[in-house]
C-alpha cells in the first residue's frame, strides 16, 4: 500500500478507507458510502476557500494622486476598513493621475475583479467604469453626476458632493422670513451654463418640493451674461449661482457679486468656495466625509447583496456657511447661525 502523504490527514474515515482497499472491497456500498462522504469533503472546504477568497480583498478604491486631499481621504478609509473589527472586507487602494502609467493600473485593477468599487472623482469613476463594466461604482466628487451619464448606469450609487437643496430652502426661508411679499420671497432665480441642464433639472424639482419657486437662468455664453443678471436684478430678491466655467471665472463673478450688491440681491450656492469668493450664503458637504460614506455604503452592499434604493444618496451631514462680510454689507440675518463663517 502506497504510503500516508498526509493529503487525507484531515478526514476522519481517511484511514479506515486505506484498511478496506488493502483487503480488495473498496468498491463495496459501504466504501461507497465513504467515498460520498469524502467528496462532500472536499466540496465544503472548497466553498470555505472560494468564500475567503471572495471577501479577502473585495472593496477597492480608485484615486486620483493629483487630488490630494482626496486621495488622504482614500488612504484614511482603507486603514479604517482594514481596522474594523465588524467589517466584512478589506480594501485596496489604486492610484491614478492621468498618465500613461493608469493602463497598468487598470489591467490589475481588471484582473483583481473586486465586488464594489469606491471611486474618487469623474476621472476615476469613468476610468473604473471602462475596466469593469460590471462591477457596482460608488463614486464621490462628482458635482454633475447626471452630465456624465452617470446616473443613468443602475450599478453606480453616487454620494452627493453638494450640498442639499432642502437645507438650501431653510436657508433662504431663513433670510427672507421678514418680507411681506411671500410670493416674492420664494421666488429664487438659478443661474448656471446650459450644458449642465441635464443636472441642474432634478436640481430645480428639489427646490420646487422643498417649498421654493425656482425660475431656470441658463447661459449659453457669457456674453450674454449682462442681459441676464438685468432680468434677474429687475424681478427677483435671491439668486442661487450653480458652480460651473461662468460663475466660477473671476471677472465674471465679480460682476454677478456687484450687480447683486447694488440691487440688494441674496446670493447662494450649493458649494463652499464660491462663499469664499463673495458669495452671502451656501450649503456644502465635506469631501473626506462623502468618502467616509461611501465606505458605508460599500459595506453595507456586501453584507447584505443589495444595491440601495436611490442612485444618489446624501451624506448624514450637510453643512452651512455665511460670507459675514457680505451679510454685514447687504444688511442680511446677522444672527443667523450657520456652522460656519467666514470674515
Amino acid at each position: 500500500m502506497k504510503p500516508d502523504d498526509g493529503s487525507n490527514a484531515g478526514w476522519p474515515h481517511a484511514e479506515e478507507l486505506r484498511e478496506q482497499d488493502s483487503k480488495g472491497g473498496f468498491w463495496s456500498n459501504d466504501n461507497k458510502k465513504l467515498l460520498v462522504e469524502f467528496l462532500k469533503f472536499l466540496a465544503v472546504i472548497a466553498v470555505g476557500v472560494y468564500a475567503l477568497k471572495n471577501f479577502a480583498a473585495d472593496i477597492a478604491i480608485v484615486t486620483n494622486k493629483n487630488f490630494q486631499d482626496l486621495h488622504k481621504a482614500a488612504v484614511a478609509v482603507s486603514v479604517e476598513i482594514k481596522s474594523s473589527a465588524n467589517s466584512v472586507a478589506d480594501a485596496t487602494i489604486y492610484e491614478l493621475d492621468g498618465s500613461q502609467d493608469d493602463s497598468r493600473v487598470l489591467i490589475k485593477l481588471k484582473a483583481d475583479n473586486p465586488q464594489v468599487v469606491i471611486a474618487l472623482g469623474v476621472y476615476a469613476a469613468k476610468m473604473t467604469r471602462q475596466a469593469l463594466p460590471e462591477a457596482t461604482i460608488i463614486y464621490t466628487s462628482v458635482r454633475y453626476p447626471e452630465c456624465e451619464n452617470f446616473t443613468s448606469d443602475k450599478k453606480m450609487i453616487g454620494i452627493m458632493a453638494s450640498g442639499s437643496e432642502e437645507v438650501l430652502a431653510k436657508l433662504v426661508s431663513s433670510f427672507t422670513a421678514g418680507r411681506t411679499d411671500f410670493a416674492s420671497a420664494k421666488k429664487i432665480a438659478v443661474m448656471y451654463s446650459d450644458f449642465l441642464e441635464p443636472s441642474v433639472k432634478p436640481m430645480i424639482e428639489k427646490l420646487k418640493q422643498a417649498g421654493l419657486d425656482p425660475k431656470p437662468m441658463p447661459l449659453s455664453e457669457a456674453p450674454l451674461l449682462e442681459l441676464v443678471m438685468q432680468d434677474i436684478s429687475n424681478s427677483y430678491q435671491s439668486l442661487l449661482l450653480i458652480p460651473d466655467k461662468t460663475t466660477t471665472n473671476e471677472p465674471s463673478l465679480r460682476f454677478i457679486l456687484t450687480r447683486c450688491m447694488e440691487k440688494r440681491v441674496l446670493t447662494f450656492s450649493l458649494d463652499y468656495s464660491l462663499v469664499e469668493k463673495g458669495v452671502l450664503c451656501g450649503v456644502f458637504t465635506k469631501p473626506e466625509e462623502c468618502v467616509s460614506y461611501a465606505a458605508v455604503v460599500a459595506r453595507n452592499i456586501l453584507a447584505s447583496g443589495k444595491l440601495p434604493a436611490q442612485n444618489v444618496l446624501t451624506p448624514p451631514k450637510v453643512y452651512t456657511v455665511m460670507n459675514q462680510a457680505a451679510s454685514k454689507y447687504m444688511g442680511a440675518a446677522p444672527n443667523l447661525t450657520t456652522d460656519f463663517k467666514i470674515e
